[in-house]
Protein backbone atom coordinates (compact mmCIF):
# COMPACT_ATOMS: atom_id res chain seq x y z
CA UNK A 1 0.00 0.00 0.00
CA UNK A 2 1.03 3.87 -1.02
CA UNK A 3 0.21 7.18 -0.38
CA UNK A 4 -1.57 9.56 -2.37
CA UNK A 5 -2.25 13.37 -2.39
CA UNK A 6 -5.70 14.78 -3.69
CA UNK A 7 -4.37 18.26 -5.35
CA UNK A 8 -7.26 21.25 -6.14
CA UNK A 9 -6.16 23.26 -8.89
CA UNK A 10 -4.00 25.65 -6.94
CA UNK A 11 -2.03 21.87 -6.30
CA UNK A 12 -3.02 22.31 -2.36
CA UNK A 13 -3.04 18.88 -0.97
CA UNK A 14 -7.08 18.25 0.14
CA UNK A 15 -6.29 14.75 1.83
CA UNK A 16 -4.03 11.99 1.73
CA UNK A 17 -5.50 8.09 1.23
CA UNK A 18 -3.73 4.80 1.30
CA UNK A 19 -4.14 2.40 -1.75
CA UNK A 20 -2.29 0.12 -3.32
CA UNK A 21 -2.34 2.02 -6.58
CA UNK A 22 -2.76 5.76 -7.85
CA UNK A 23 -5.36 4.02 -10.59
CA UNK A 24 -7.69 3.23 -7.03
CA UNK A 25 -7.97 7.21 -5.67
CA UNK A 26 -10.77 8.34 -8.26
CA UNK A 27 -10.94 10.75 -9.62
CA UNK A 28 -8.77 13.69 -9.49
CA UNK A 29 -5.51 15.06 -9.60
CA UNK A 30 -3.02 12.76 -7.76
CA UNK A 31 0.58 12.21 -6.25
CA UNK A 32 2.23 9.95 -4.32
CA UNK A 33 3.36 11.35 -1.44
CA UNK A 34 5.38 9.66 1.47
CA UNK A 35 5.42 9.64 4.99
CA UNK A 36 8.80 9.61 7.46
CA UNK A 37 11.71 10.88 6.17
CA UNK A 38 12.75 8.36 3.23
CA UNK A 39 11.88 11.32 1.12
CA UNK A 40 11.45 14.86 2.09
CA UNK A 41 10.44 16.10 -1.20
CA UNK A 42 7.25 14.32 -1.02
CA UNK A 43 5.98 14.12 2.30
CA UNK A 44 2.12 14.65 1.91
CA UNK A 45 0.36 16.97 4.63
CA UNK A 46 -3.12 18.61 4.46
CA UNK A 47 -2.85 22.17 3.07
CA UNK A 48 0.97 22.09 1.71
CA UNK A 49 1.36 22.74 -1.79
CA UNK A 50 2.78 20.67 -4.56
CA UNK A 51 5.68 22.81 -6.59
CA UNK A 52 6.11 20.79 -9.97
CA UNK A 53 9.51 23.31 -10.34
CA UNK A 54 10.80 21.96 -7.32
CA UNK A 55 8.92 18.41 -7.76
CA UNK A 56 8.58 18.60 -3.78
CA UNK A 57 5.80 19.36 -1.62
CA UNK A 58 5.97 22.44 0.73
CA UNK A 59 4.30 23.95 3.63
CA UNK A 60 2.46 27.36 3.75
CA UNK A 61 4.95 29.80 3.04
CA UNK A 62 4.81 31.85 6.56
CA UNK A 63 5.53 35.18 5.18
CA UNK A 64 6.12 36.78 1.76
CA UNK A 65 10.01 37.87 2.25
CA UNK A 66 11.03 34.24 2.82
CA UNK A 67 12.26 31.72 0.87
CA UNK A 68 12.44 28.20 -0.07
CA UNK A 69 15.67 26.42 1.21
CA UNK A 70 16.47 23.28 -1.47
CA UNK A 71 18.37 21.09 0.46
CA UNK A 72 15.78 20.61 2.68
CA UNK A 73 12.66 22.06 1.11
CA UNK A 74 11.33 24.53 3.99
CA UNK A 75 11.28 28.19 3.92
CA UNK A 76 13.83 30.23 5.34
CA UNK A 77 13.52 33.88 6.64
CA UNK A 78 15.87 36.20 5.32
CA UNK A 79 19.03 37.01 6.83
CA UNK A 80 19.88 40.28 7.75
CA UNK A 81 23.40 41.88 7.46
Amino acid sequence: MSYFAKLDSDKVITSVVVAAAIDDCGPGDWLQVFMGDSHPKRQGKKGWVYNADLDAIVGPKPFPSWTINTDNYSWQAPVSE
